[in-house]
């Protein structure tokens, strides 16, 4: 009887790890911003989305959605562009380290460049902020911390 309850606690574990690996092996990927910037998306809110997406529940005014409107036309090319830059960089220096086996003096300038770009990307960032500050007033900018969990 030992034997075959230890045989069904094998089986059932066994069937069990492989459930959950093809369920972590299947599970839908999460498409997310990767962090670009020095400071983590989740405690620098990118909030032109949220920011359009509760327009109605902030009251904007038609001024602040045009002003709104013109900010997201010229600072999220900008911004997404920076991201982007950093991101190009931050991979060619993975596939030096991993592949090309460079070290971190090999590095120094591609390094040195990659923080630049983050430096930029985070002032931009920081800048878009407070033009979205000054066109909302402070109840809209504290009612859309709160709205997109900020």
């Amino acid at each position: 009887m030992k034997k075959l309850t230890t045989l069904f606690i094998l089986w059932l574990s066994l069937h069990s790890a492989i459930a959950l690996a093809d369920m972590e092996h299947n599970k839908p990927e999460i498409k997310t911003l990767p962090n670009y910037a020095l400071i983590q998306g989740q405690n620098l809110p990118h909030l032109m989305k949220p920011l359009m997406r509760f327009k109605e529940q902030l009251q904007l005014t038609n001024e602040q959605q045009q002003a709104l409107k013109k900010l997201r036309q010229e600072m999220a090319p900008q911004i997404h562009q920076g991201l982007q830059q950093a991101k190009q960089l931050e991979q060619q220096l993975a596939q030096e380290i991993l592949q090309d086996q460079k070290t971190a003096t090999d590095l120094e300038k591609g390094l040195l460049k990659l923080q630049q770009q983050k430096w930029n990307n985070t002032q931009k960032l920081i800048n878009a902020l407070a033009q979205i500050r000054q066109i909302l007033t402070l109840e809209q900018y504290q009612k859309l911390l709160q709205l997109s969990g900020h």
